[in-house]
């Protein structure tokens, strides 16, 4: 069963608690997205309608299930009416483009350049 997101008092970030398939607990970041803190990051559009609260929700959820299958941590974070997935390392962004499986469509964004 999933617990609810955790304050660590540390790391002034939420940490969710899933529970791996062979055993064990998975700590996810959740919620957390220092400001200005990435350069390369997922960022998927939100409608500017009444559905807005419902397509939000399905995002987090595929997110949370592929973060889930390939054991990778991340943040994310709303802004308005975009949604903002980041990793801390690089390939998991690779590891994201050749293995997200969901209809709902995201934008590769790089401000190193």
């Amino acid at each position: 069963m999933l617990e609810k997101p955790t304050k660590n008092p540390q790391q002034n970030v939420s940490v969710k608690k899933v529970p791996h398939e062979h055993g064990g607990v998975n700590n996810f970041v959740v919620n957390s997205f220092l400001k200005n803190s990435t350069n390369v990051f997922i960022e998927f559009e939100l409608p500017q309608d009444e559905s807005y609260g419902y397509v939000l929700n399905l995002v987090r959820l595929d997110i949370i299930d592929w973060a889930t299958r390939y054991n990778i941590p991340y943040t994310q974070k709303t802004i308005k009416y975009t949604h903002r997935l980041a990793f801390e390392e690089d390939r998991f962004y690779t590891v994201f483009a050749t293995t997200w499986n969901s209809k709902i469509e995201y934008q590769l964004i790089d401000r190193r350049w």
